[in-house]
Parts: structure tokens; C-alpha cells; sequence
């Protein structure tokens, strides 16, 4: 059996000029849709948030572009933020308290 999707809600809207009928607002979630599209079990096999490149053959000679996550930006963009995140660390790790000496705004560098 499927799973149920997020509930609706409703809720009175308040208008600034007087209606014959009181108006109702009915709504659902955001963040409750997007849980159940991901976590629904007929999708959540094919989304990926991982970028790919996907060639014809072993030679990669010949890219296919089927999506965005197998584009140059999406690639670039995680490619960038890895290599950001690893030298903010290794700065961490090699900065001048590693050395034995104390760095200038004293000895608050993480280690």
C-alpha cells in the first residue's frame, strides 16, 4: 500500500471588504510535499543529488548530457565546494598553531 500525502489544511481568510460568503483558504505544507515526493517509494530510487558524468564508452571519448546533474555547472559547483571545504580544513589543520608558533589573534584555532 502507497503511503497518504501530506494532509490539506484550511483556514479562514480575513478580507479587507465584507463577502456574501466567508472565504477559506485550503493549503498544504511545503515541506511535507517535498518529504513525500522524495520518500514516496515508486520515486525515491531515481532522484539523485549527486552530479555524474556519463560517457558512450570506457574511452570517454563521447559525454551525454541527459540531465542537470550530469552538466559541467552541477559537476563544477560540487567539485568547487569539495575542494573549499577540504582547504578551509586542511588550513585548520596546517595553520601557524600547528607549526608551534601562535598566531596573531591568539591560540583560538581549532584543531
Amino acid at each position: 500500500m502507497l503511503p497518504k500525502g501530506p494532509e490539506w489544511r484550511c483556514k479562514p481568510w480575513e478580507t479587507t471588504y465584507p463577502t456574501k460568503k466567508p472565504l477559506h483558504l485550503y493549503y498544504r505544507d511545503p515541506l511535507e510535499c517535498i518529504q513525500s515526493i522524495l520518500y514516496h517509494p515508486l520515486v525515491k530510487d531515481f532522484i539523485t543529488f549527486s552530479p555524474f558524468r556519463l560517457y558512450e564508452s570506457a574511452a570517454k571519448t563521447m559525454r551525454f548530457y541527459t540531465e542537470w546533474f550530469s552538466g559541467d555547472v552541477a559537476w563544477s559547483m560540487q567539485v568547487g565546494f569539495f575542494f573549499l571545504k577540504k582547504s578551509t580544513f586542511s588550513l585548520l589543520v596546517i595553520g601557524p598553531a600547528s607549526r608551534g608558533r601562535d598566531p596573531p589573534w591568539g591560540d583560538t584555532l581549532i584543531r
